[in-house]
């Protein structure tokens, strides 16, 4: 199981009693101190540790049409779903699926078999005010899904990785690995109004552009909170496929500048080869690595991006492929439905480098 240190407590406590106070606006809640509370879990009682075990095959048709991935069973203990009014104590099971994959032409042949296996349990955490008061006005819920064994879904892309960890692509080709790749303390915020997710993040592997690497923004610092204000970029020539930190020169913030978001708080997506740019597919062969220094802090990175064209998002568990037709605000990912997406850019993470997200209900 995942524990959290008693500085990662500290940490939460201080960037999220302004979040909290910021999403409640509500005077019964706003100025009440707050703490974490952990769960305390019988790895043999399956209500409160549960493993999921998934693998298996995909067989790719010649319409290339979307591919939906098996469904999981998710407890909820929130106070609403939807419209819905939830009951607390009560454990509400929905069905849900993993995903919708969809393969552009030319990354995969019809016919091909793509393989997918994965396993994570979860535990739950408990954010409560501590007034003394027994009836709590919001309540806040965190689930931990620790990675258990190595989780791929290789998406069509031809790709290799040397031993400082370097991945290449081959041209033309699409990638994606691991939906909940080892993933490391996922925060899920929730309350009657919207839900929050966040992950803690120690750098990452990432393909298609250099990474983002700026903490959310706090109410009183941006006027869109809970996004990402910026946006960290390197200087290497692109077109030599090095538009990365080197290995030996890897110490934030070399070779870095800024790339803000604009006053609608989108990231625009962009098919040319800038790492401050999110881009959908590589097109290159390329190789792609951030690294960070021994002791370099962790932080909690939301993103938001706002497509320009077709996208692959992720829904609440796995992959999303969304038109970019169904994008209808630029301020919030949100399809035709009303639905919002976490963004999932086409990404490789290795190790204990943790994808990091945020959606908003």
């Amino acid at each position: 199981m995942a524990y959290l240190s008693k500085t990662a407590c500290n940490d939460i406590y201080e960037t999220w009693t302004k979040i909290i106070r910021f999403i409640c606006e509500d005077s019964s809640t706003a100025g009440k101190d707050w703490q974490i509370k952990r769960y305390t879990v019988n790895e043999d009682d399956p209500k409160n540790v549960q493993y999921k075990n998934y693998s298996g095959s995909i067989t790719i048709d010649s319409s290339y049409s979307p591919v939906y991935l098996p469904t999981i069973s998710v407890e909820e203990a929130t106070f609403t779903l939807g419209s819905t009014v939830l009951t607390e104590g009560v454990d509400y099971t929905l069905d849900k699926e993993l995903g919708i994959v969809t393969f552009s032409s030319g990354s995969v042949s019809p016919g091909d078999t793509v393989d997918y296996s994965y396993k994570f349990k979860r535990a739950e955490y408990v954010l409560y005010n501590t007034d003394g008061s027994e009836e709590v006005v919001v309540k806040m819920k965190f689930q931990i899904y620790e990675q258990e064994t190595e989780a791929h879904i290789r998406l069509g892309a031809a790709y290799s990785i040397d031993d400082s960890g370097n991945l290449t692509l081959e041209e033309d080709t699409n990638f994606a690995i691991s939906f909940w790749n080892n993933p490391n303390n996922l925060w899920i915020f929730s309350n009657q109004r919207r839900v929050i997710i966040v992950v803690e993040s120690e750098g990452f592997y990432s393909i298609g552009y250099a990474g983002l690497t700026l903490r959310l923004c706090l109410p009183d610092e941006y006027k869109y909170p809970l996004v990402l204000t910026a946006s960290h970029r390197c200087k290497y020539d692109y077109s030599e496929a090095w538009w990365h930190d080197e290995q030996d020169k890897a110490y934030f913030p070399l070779h870095r500048g800024y790339a803000y978001f604009d006053d609608t708080a989108t990231w625009n997506v962009k098919d040319e080869y800038a790492c401050y740019y999110v881009q959908p597919k590589m097109h290159l062969d390329s190789s792609t690595q951030i690294n960070y220094p021994s002791g370099f802090p962790k932080f909690f990175y939301p993103i938001i991006v706002s497509p320009s064209w077709d996208y692959s998002v992720g829904a609440y568990q796995g992959l999303y492929y969304v038109p970019a037709s169904d994008f209808t605000s630029e301020t919030t990912i949100t399809d035709t439905e009303g639905n919002s997406y976490i963004v999932f850019p086409d990404v490789y993470r290795n190790d204990w480098r943790y994808w990091h997200a945020i959606l908003e209900e």
